[in-house]
């Protein structure tokens, strides 16, 4: 670039010069030659002025039209060079951002757990990551030049295969695989669901029992002796609450899990009878939005857009099974079933 700055001043200098004395030897001819007819004349013979005029004339534009043409050739380069340096800048940019790749790195907390994090030079848009080509969990990345994803649990066994797959605001991709290794012990997953967990436990031995509790209340003891189990529970009372399950196989194997939930204002719903009905009473301090009833096999809906509402189904002969499920106007729903026999 210095070069062709360089070059372009001395060449506009020369033609500057070269103007400038070709100029200057004109104006001297102009000069002798009206002296020298000055002197044709007076010593009487014809003079050639007329002529001589009108070649320096002629002259002149040719060189005005030659300096026409250099002006405009040289705002033409300068665009051009403008124009070709930016490009060149544009694409150094390119070269740079495309060097820096995003930048994936694992951290080994314990042998059954790691961490990840994820560096770029620009904004991340998310990041997901897998164990055993499983359905991927994601993480934005709030538009931050650097993640963290802490507490990840790697499944018990070998050659548990990680995959990781970061991407930025502009569409950039960097992926991560690699395979970990954890003592044998049974395996929880749990996962959020509308005012409730689902837990899920499997083991490659049976599992022998599962204990759960919400925060600080004594644990409850399941007996499973099943390879694995699956079970939903819900959240009783409004606020945020901790669910703990340890789930213990047949090799006194031991595994626990916590997770978070904050739990919703839930319907209240009562089945009772009086011999000849079911009694239903649903409240909710919102709105109860819908009841939906099984009797017997047969469904059964009603809208009810009230907070308190009380109604009554007629017993059939012999047994008689009911399953009633409220949902307030938030969708939050409470099921309750009953069975009763009329004699």
């Amino acid at each position: 670039m210095f070069m062709k700055n360089v070059f372009t001043t001395n060449f506009r200098c020369a033609i500057i010069y070269v103007v400038y004395k070709k100029g200057a030897r004109i104006m001297n001819q102009i000069l002798s030659v009206d002296n020298n007819n000055n002197n044709y004349e007076n010593k009487g013979y014809k003079s050639q002025k007329k002529a001589d005029t009108k070649a320096v004339v002629i002259f002149f534009c040719v060189v005005l039209i030659i300096f026409g043409f250099f002006i405009i050739g040289n705002g033409v380069y300068s665009i051009y060079n403008k124009t070709s340096d930016e490009a060149n800048n544009d694409n150094d940019n390119t070269k740079v951002a495309a060097s820096e790749e995003i930048d994936i790195s694992v951290q080994v907390v314990s042998e059954t757990e790691i961490g990840l994090i994820i560096t770029h030079n620009q904004e991340i848009k998310s990041v997901e990551y897998s164990w055993n080509d499983e359905e991927p969990i994601v993480q934005e990345g709030k538009e931050k030049n650097n993640v963290e994803i802490s507490n990840i649990e790697v499944p018990p066994g070998k050659d548990n295969k990680l995959s990781v797959k970061a991407t930025d605001v502009n569409g950039n991709e960097k992926t991560y695989t690699n395979t970990f290794e954890s003592p044998e012990r049974p395996w929880i997953k749990l996962s959020s669901e509308q005012n409730a967990i689902k837990v899920e436990v499997e083991s490659k031995t049976e599992i022998s029992y599962i204990t759960y509790s919400w925060d600080d209340d004594e644990p409850k003891r399941y007996t499973i002796n099943a390879p694995k189990t699956m079970k939903t529970l819900e959240v009783k009372e409004e606020g945020e609450h901790t669910l703990k399950i340890t789930a213990v196989d047949t090799q006194g194997n031991e595994a626990t899990k916590s997770q978070k939930i904050k739990g919703a204002r839930v319907p209240v719903v009562k089945v009772t009878t009086d011999g000849e009905n079911f009694i239903i009473r649903a409240t909710d301090e919102e709105e109860i939005d819908k009841i939906s009833v099984n009797i017997n096999g047969k469904e059964m809906e009603k809208t009810i857009n009230q907070k308190d509402y009380t109604f009554k189904i007629k017993l059939s002969e012999g047994e008689n099974r009911i399953t009633v499920t409220v949902y307030n106007k938030s969708g939050i729903k409470k099921e309750e079933k009953r069975r009763t026999v009329k004699e």
